[in-house]
């Protein structure tokens, strides 16, 4: 009996010691602070993606005050986008957006395919529902985390040679393109000399004339004061252009259950300011960059170049696969009270 109760003594000592150790570690765990360095490869505070790492840091700093350290790094401080995806895989970096997805993951990139959807409203219900989630889930890329996805906006050209009226008046232009497969692809596919270079360097490119021109949202294009060193803009609307938000996996697998549900709904309300600031720079910008000179014209026949870019599609079926082409195509459009 002795023995016994001996034993049942040590077996309640065990259990409790394990509790309490657990309680302590839980506890130190829930007070630990976290550092997020959050790079972005755009110079202006007012651009889209700095405007949504902003808002990120204050959801977060705010929702658990005093357990995470938010820094922001823009204009291509801690590297270009490539380098800071290799950052955060080796966990230097715990987060960022990342316009070259693509090598994390190939299918993000069925998001940049040319006149792929109708409007914002079907870019959203796509972006948000079953579809998005399902791309998201698909990343190959173990060392990082998908998150959401963040607007960068509907892609437009721009160049110093002519206004573009038909696929014809883009052959032969040095267009810079962004270091991924589609956007080269399409412009190869609209007659265009493309060539990739790195968004911070873009700026100089152009105003040395090393390239023509370059494809971007209005508000880059704003931000960025492209239209220093561009003359025609062509609102063409041929891609929405978004980004992924990644987190880096070793970052992630550290981070306690309710962080890591806060970090989602800040990817989230990111997004949603992202979307609105974007919407507002549309309605406000093209009058902007014509007062600060540029010739501005607009696309009214779009089905040649529909047309033209058919050929991306069968380009890239082997890894797009046309059924979820047809699904997001075929998605019925919910209604966004906040677009116009």
């Amino acid at each position: 009996m002795a023995t016994l109760f001996t034993l049942r003594r040590i077996v309640v000592l065990v259990v409790g010691t394990a509790l309490l150790v657990g309680l302590s570690l839980g506890a130190a765990l829930a007070g630990e602070k976290f550092v997020i360095k959050f790079p972005t490869v755009h110079g202006d505070p007012k651009s889209l993606f700095n405007q949504g790492a902003n808002k990120v840091g204050e959801v977060l700093t705010k929702k658990f005050p005093g357990r995470i350290e938010f820094q922001h790094y823009p204009a291509s401080q801690l590297g270009n986008e490539r380098e800071i995806l290799e950052g955060l895989r080796i966990g230097t970096i715990e987060m960022t957006t990342s316009g070259v997805a693509g090598i994390a993951e190939p299918l993000f990139d069925i998001i940049d395919m040319p006149f792929l959807f109708r409007d914002r409203h079907h870019v959203y219900t796509v972006l948000d529902g079953p579809i998005g989630k399902e791309i998201l889930e698909k990343n190959r890329d173990q060392r990082l985390v998908a998150l959401g996805f963040w607007e960068n906006g509907w892609r437009h050209i721009t160049n110093n040679k002519r206004s573009i009226n038909s696929p014809a008046d883009i052959r032969g232009l040095k267009q810079r393109v962004v270091e991924h497969k589609i956007y080269l692809a399409t412009m190869k596919a609209l007659g265009a000399n493309a060539i990739p270079i790195p968004y911070g360097e873009l700026y100089t490119s152009l105003k040395t004339g090393v390239v023509d021109g370059q494809d971007n949202p209005l508000i880059n294009i704003w931000t960025a004061k492209f239209f220093e060193v561009q003359k025609y803009l062509t609102l063409s609307g041929h891609v929405y252009s978004n980004n992924v938000v990644f987190l880096s996996r070793k970052f992630w697998d550290q981070l306690p259950a309710d962080i890591q549900a806060g970090m989602r709904e800040a990817v989230a309300e990111g997004a949603v300011h992202i979307r609105k600031e974007s919407i507002k720079a549309d309605k406000e910008l093209v009058a902007k960059l014509q007062a600060a000179g540029m010739v501005v014209n607009e696309i009214k026949d779009r089905e040649p170049f529909v047309e033209a870019t058919k050929s991306v599609y069968d380009q890239f079926a082997d890894i797009f696969p046309p059924d979820l082409i047809k699904r997001i195509r075929d998605t019925k459009s919910n209604t966004y009270p906040y677009v116009e």
